[in-house]
């Protein structure tokens, strides 16, 4: 599939672009305290690519 459609699919996150389509909220109800819960643990490599992958998506505007 992937490669009889490859011109569909974006090959770098630099050619993925923002879309208004869609616009996400959560709805929070009145007077419900916060859950306490311990961050996630991440390996290394986890944070690793973290660290190269968000820049990027904030470049390309994907992430705010």
């Amino acid at each position: 599939m992937f490669y009889t459609w490859r011109e569909f699919f974006a090959r770098k996150i630099r050619d993925i672009k923002p879309t208004d389509l869609i616009e996400h909220a959560i709805d929070l109800k009145p007077d419900v305290k916060p859950v306490r819960a311990r961050p996630k643990r991440y390996t290394q490599r986890e944070r690793e690519f973290a660290a190269k992958i968000f820049p990027e998506m904030e470049e390309s505007s994907i992430l705010i």
